[in-house]
């Protein structure tokens, strides 16, 4: 696949890195030259300086050729203009744009009918619905929804109080006979294990299920701590896009305090926010933290643009009695660094890739999470044809010629959540949900996903 990146930054230079990984034909235009040298040290694409709206610099660019383009420039505008160019100069096949919000939300104007875009994508909302989603699901690091939120993804760490320390996995659904989810990953000491019935947990890994959302209640407080308490107090350091967006999504049931530095953004959202106390102050201001209760905070958030200021402020947070913390990190060398000293890190590009992820996948892929520094990726797939046209429809579970690095994990019917096993027949219209490790393990997915016209 012919991929166009326009946009450079560090969510373009992390698809581009994933894309090439991917076997693609990367070309990435930015106005910053030196960014796209930098780039092209590490990474087999071409890079083209200039202004990504410019109709010259994207057929020097080769957007003639462009099966995909990923307008992901920091100004909504020039990715609008960007993908109209592309759809009336081009005709490329695939557009997709990140927008940040606002007018462009109206799907009317990003559609064919206004400047032809695919799909829309605003990495700040990702972020957010992601720090969101761990606020509401105590005891997770992190939670993917997927089939319209009819499943979840949920990953967590194993504590020294988890009634389920040195259990086996098998011995774990005899606690919750009559809740339905599948261990479909697990991690010890960073390194891969593939989970099987007698796989016993240990305190520190890192284990991935899937469930029904309205499960998580019942299964977080059993993996992670045994404290099924919800976060009440929650402390933003950060009053951004992303601050706010989270601060409006959870004042309403929890006690909010937000900390801001600069005097205008703080008058606005105080005046935005109906029920955040909005508080001027530098997060790593020790006496600050104290004075307003850090010892009694259940989460706290590092949400600044700045790395060095989230990842200071969330480790002094927790020093000082806070019961978990989460800081946002684009630097991928620090997020390596600090999983052990934060309770969660994390990555925008990360989750972002997802989004494009499910446009260069062979099949009916509806969503792709990113998962493990992009080890791993976790697929939804709506499953077609018959028994003639599909290696799965009619097929038992342990028919199918699944990889060593594949673990399929659900199935969700219509209504219905259903973990998958070894006699768990597919139909058509399934959405499946599976976990798959590498390159060569997606290539085989790819292939089990395809409707071939022609008789088996």
């Amino acid at each position: 696949m012919n991929v166009l990146i326009l946009g450079a930054g560090s969510v373009g230079g992390e698809i581009a890195r994933v894309l090439v990984k991917n076997q693609c034909m990367v070309t990435i235009v930015d106005t910053r030259e030196n960014r796209l040298l930098e780039l092209q040290k590490s990474l087999d694409l071409r890079g083209v300086t200039g202004n990504a709206a410019d109709p010259e610099v994207l057929l020097s660019a080769g957007g003639e050729d462009a099966d995909l383009v990923i307008a992901i420039t920091a100004i909504d505008e020039v990715n609008l203009v960007a993908c109209k160019l592309c759809t009336l100069l081009f005709n490329t096949p695939k557009k997709i744009a990140r927008i940040r919000g606002g007018i462009f939300a109206d799907k009317e104007i990003y559609s064919e009918k206004g400047f032809g875009i695919d799909h829309i994508f605003c990495p700040e909302q990702i972020v957010a619905d992601n720090i969101i989603s761990a606020i509401r699901h105590p005891g997770s690091l992190e939670v993917h929804p997927f089939a319209n939120n009819k499943a979840v993804l949920a990953s967590i760490a194993i504590a020294a109080k988890s009634p389920l320390a040195g259990e086996s996995i098998k011995n774990a659904r005899t606690r919750l006979p009559d809740v339905n989810f599948r261990v479909v990953s697990l991690y010890r000491d960073d390194k891969p294990l593939k989970p099987a019935p007698d796989t016993r947990f240990f305190v520190g890994d890192e284990v991935s299920l899937i469930t029904a959302d309205k499960n998580m209640a019942k299964l977080a407080p059993l993996f992670s701590d045994g404290n099924s308490d919800s976060h009440n107090d929650v402390m933003i350091a950060g009053g951004g896009n992303i601050g706010q967006r989270v601060a409006t999504a959870i004042e309403t049931g929890c006690n909010v305090k937000l900390i801001e530095i600069e005097q205008e953004r703080c008058r606005k959202l105080a005046q935005e926010l109906k029920n955040t106390l909005v508080l001027k102050g530098s997060a790593t201001d020790e006496q600050l933290l104290k004075e307003e209760g850090i010892h009694n905070t259940d989460f706290y958030c590092g949400l600044t643009n700045d790395d060095e200021e989230n990842i200071l402020s969330a480790m002094l947070a927790k020093r000082l009695g806070a019961r978990k913390t989460v800081a946002i990190v684009n630097r991928e060398t620090y997020v390596n660094i600090l999983k052990r000293q934060l309770d969660i890190v994390v990555s925008p590009s990360q989750l972002t890739i997802g989004s494009v992820l499910a446009h260069i996948r062979w099949g009916d892929v509806s969503r792709v999470h990113s998962l493990h520094h992009g080890s791993t990726e976790a697929i939804e797939a709506v499953i077609h044809g018959n028994t003639d046209t599909s290696l799965m429809v009619g097929r038992k579970m342990a028919d199918i010629n699944w990889p060593e690095e594949a673990t399929p994990g659900a199935i969700v019917r219509g209504d219905d959540f259903l973990p998958v096993n070894d006699d768990t027949v597919i139909e058509d219209g399934d959405r499946l949900i599976v976990l798959v490790r590498g390159r060569n393990g997606l290539k085989q997915v790819e292939k089990l996903l395809q409707v071939s016209f022609l008789h088996f």
